[in-house]
């Protein structure tokens, strides 16, 4: 297996059309011994700067990240609907693996964030855990200690007399240490039986996690395309990836 020069997917977010990779983000190369270390103090140097946004590479400010609307749904029947979502704790990311591979065509990265905060505006109804729930109000989710896990595989097209990365499958999974789920203004305001439901998703947070993982996963998915696949359509795989 052939593995080649990568940054990150931090560092792959950095890119604009016909740019070069910013100045904040330093190329390594694979064949190097110390070619992880390199990539892995590249993409944590570059996270906190990428944090921020950058408008000439089109990125947006990641924290907080703010979502007008996020609907999921569980296995169960739930339909949970999040309005005026924003999101915090992007800025504590660690990158902890990278790799990637011309001849399999594929990539992953796997980053560390310690808390991430989510707030929001909720309507939810239907079942969770075979528990009858319903509501409107103000919702927060707290994931501790969270390893998300992405990887790509991509083929290569050609444009203009240039070669661009297409990505035709990926994945993500999220590994959480504790999930804190709080709905306030459940069953109408019933205080006694939110109360009971919000510690019973709290309890049962890994049984919860389960039923809503399909639909936390594609919106996480639907994230990371929104910004990948803008840069990947533009910026030549040479870009990306020097040795190919």
């Amino acid at each position: 297996m052939k593995l080649v020069p990568i940054v990150s997917l931090c560092a792959f977010i950095g890119f604009g059309y016909g740019l070069r990779l910013p100045s904040y983000i330093k190329n390594c190369i694979v064949s190097d011994v110390n070619f992880k270390e390199c990539a892995l103090k590249s993409g944590n140097d570059a996270i906190p700067i990428l944090i921020k946004g950058d408008k000439t590479y089109n990125i947006p400010p990641l924290d907080p990240l703010i979502l007008p609307a996020v609907s999921l749904t569980g296995i169960g029947g739930l339909q949970l609907n999040a309005t005026n979502l924003v999101i915090t704790g992007f800025r504590d990311t660690e990158l902890i693996d990278v790799g990637a591979s011309t001849e399999k065509q594929n990539m992953f990265i796997k980053l560390a964030i310690p808390l991430m905060d989510m707030d929001f505006k909720y309507s939810v109804d239907g079942n969770i855990a075979a528990l009858p729930i319903e509501g409107n109000g103000q919702g927060k989710i707290q994931i501790h200690k969270g390893i998300f896990s992405y990887g790509l595989d991509y083929k290569i097209g050609e444009k203009r007399g240039k070669r661009f990365m297409q990505v035709i499958k990926d994945d993500i999974k999220i590994e959480p240490k504790g999930v804190n789920f709080n709905f306030d203004n459940l069953f109408g305001g019933d205080k006694i039986l939110g109360d009971q439901v919000n510690k019973f998703l709290n309890e049962n947070w890994r049984e919860i996690m389960e039923e809503l993982t399909p639909s936390v996963n594609e919106v996480i998915r639907a994230l990371i395309r929104r910004i990948t696949g803008y840069i990947l359509q533009k910026v030549p795989i040479e870009e990306i990836f020097p040795d190919s």
